[in-house]
């Protein structure tokens, strides 16, 4: 079957409207009668009002001034709509019902993550990423460097170190921006330039109705780049999806730096500009899982750490970093090396593609690992004690304390001050565990929850509608 229409940037129900036409057309022109008798199918999965066939034939109708969302998703998925662009669908559902802006479609920060301090072992690469930007700068044309390899190598943390290396450099460098396109998350599409770009321009001060304004990517551009009126900017664009992506966000202006990170290779026209990210060297293994080791057992047991490092971490940075995050925990000070090494090895191995992932989460307590789990199921880019002590339907004050009990396990990355986000492997992990130890039922009222406080969260901030 050929591939589903592209979820577009609709402002307005008629858009939204217009979509369902395309996709049902796609379709196969699936008969109102058959449509209904799907979408109720899959609203009884969920125990939801059964929907009479004139209210499935309304969606379709122009001239709507407010959307039934549910319905509209209900319809989509009848349709055939993959689940990564029913999400998609949802988020431009809220705009078109003026409940989001346009700019909250893309996970876009103005400002970088805090660099690990466990960084070690890669300078060389640094060092080559950092004279790239400069001979580029230097040429007067537009820095673009990829770091690319398999997920879990540090390509990310090799980026925002070079994008707080830069200022040191060049002082001038005054605006930077983290965007993570999603280009290898299975829930989601990559986001597409023009979202993106709305984001940031909304960050520069521009407002909603100047951007509602803006139509078309290139003129986004022209708006960014007259904004910017000549100053040095960054944009860390993490997770691109191929090189047709990453040629979205080129523009050619000499003074936007791009820093791109992802899985597949990107091919560059500057040659030493594409930098491939493998293991760490064994040397710089072991100093990064000494620091971790208070006790001096990677020191103490070499052999034990030759098998750790090699055969059940592979030289990935992340599952290192994983590891660590056991080695330091005091309920397991009592453990040797070896013990950690035989309690890895002896996990089934379709357990998870890492087992130093599924080793951080095997001890947890199980209330611990039900929250662990239900973050697969969280649909935003990152989170809060809130958001998840909904999902869980815990109270918040509990819930901080086992975010913070998974951030000291190395399972979380902390994005600002009380928002945390999952790398992709763990994401991936969460989501397994969760479709094997969360019932269908629980993983349902879970959203319901969420959706109920969402949706109430929203209409508090709108205000009665006329």
């Amino acid at each position: 079957m050929r591939q589903a229409p592209a979820v577009p940037d609709c402002r307005t129900p008629d858009e939204v409207c217009a979509y369902l036409q395309q996709l049902r057309t796609w379709a196969g022109g699936v008969s109102f009668r058959e449509l209904t008798l799907r979408d109720n199918a899959i609203r009884l999965s969920r125990n939801a009002r059964q929907t009479a066939r004139q209210t499935v034939n309304d969606c379709f109708q122009q001239g709507r001034k407010r959307l039934d969302r549910d319905l509209v998703l209900d319809i989509a998925k009848a349709l055939g709509l993959p689940e990564a662009s029913l999400l998609r669908l949802d988020q431009v559902c809220q705009v078109a019902d003026g409940r989001r802006s346009i700019a909250a479609l893309a996970d876009v920060s103005d400002s970088i993550p805090a660099g690990s301090g466990e960084f070690t072992g890669r300078e060389p690469l640094l060092e080559r990423a950092l004279t790239a930007v400069e001979d580029a700068w230097a040429r007067r044309s537009q820095p673009v460097v990829a770091f690319t390899g398999p997920a879990g190598m540090g390509k990310t943390e090799l980026a925002v170190q070079l994008a707080h290396r830069l200022p040191r450099k060049y002082p001038d460098l005054s605006r930077r921006f983290f965007v993570d396109l999603h280009g290898f998350d299975t829930r989601l599409e990559p986001t597409p330039p023009f979202e993106v770009l709305a984001a940031i321009v909304k960050l520069l001060g521009v407002r909603d109705s100047a951007i509602l304004a803006l139509s078309t990517v290139e003129q986004m551009w022209d708006r960014l780049l007259n904004t910017l009126a000549g100053q040095r900017a960054l944009l860390l664009l993490d997770n691109v999806s191929d090189a047709a992506h990453l040629g979205q966000f080129t523009s050619g202006a000499p003074n936007l730096a791009i820093v791109a990170t992802s899985q597949e290779r990107l091919p560059l026209t500057e040659p030493g500009h594409g930098i491939e990210v493998g293991p760490l060297d064994y040397p710089s293994c072991v100093r990064l899982l000494d620091g971790f080791d208070r006790l001096g057992r990677v020191n103490r047991e070499p052999g034990v750490t030759v098998r750790l490092i090699n055969e059940l971490c592979g030289g990935r940075p992340f599952d290192l970093v994983a590891l660590g995050g056991q080695l330091s925990d005091p309920a397991e000070a009592a453990w040797s090396l070896a013990d950690h090494a035989d309690r890895l090895a002896a996990l089934p191995r379709d357990e998870a593609s890492h087992p130093i992932l599924a080793g951080s989460c095997h001890r947890l307590e199980p209330e611990i690992r039900r929250v662990f789990r239900l973050l697969g199921l969280y649909p935003g880019f990152d989170f809060s004690a809130y958001d998840i002590a909904v999902l869980a339907d815990r109270d918040v004050d509990l819930i901080d304390k086992y975010l913070e009990r998974l951030y000291d396990r190395h399972l979380l990355v902390r994005r600002h001050a009380h928002r945390y986000r999952l790398h992709d492997v763990v994401a991936a992990y969460s989501r397994r565990l969760l479709h094997r130890e969360e019932s269908p039922t629980n993983q349902r009222q879970a959203l319901r929850r969420l959706h109920t406080a969402t949706t109430l969260n929203a209409n508090n901030r709108l205000g009665p509608r006329r």
